[in-house]
């Protein structure tokens, strides 16, 4: 977990430095769902989907991290 956590404290740097870039993003919402933090990875996703609505990955990973449902379902 500490590996996690430091790539977590990273990310968050960069972000920090270059504002809301969705890639960046995406990182952390990977960090977090690594972390067993699924919460937050799903609220992450979800501000990287609103970034980038057509990207298939960002969608297939928001569908996983919801437990399966599309925005559709909801």
């Amino acid at each position: 977990e500490g590996r996690g956590d430091a790539a977590l404290d990273t990310v968050n740097r960069a972000l920090e430095i270059s504002g809301e870039d969705g890639q960046l993003l995406l990182v952390r919402a990977l960090a977090y769902e690594t972390l067993g933090r699924v919460p937050e990875a799903r609220t992450e996703m979800e501000r990287v989907h609103r970034l980038q609505p057509f990207a298939a990955d960002v969608r297939a990973h928001l569908r996983r991290l919801r437990g399966g449902q599309d925005e559709r379902d909801r």
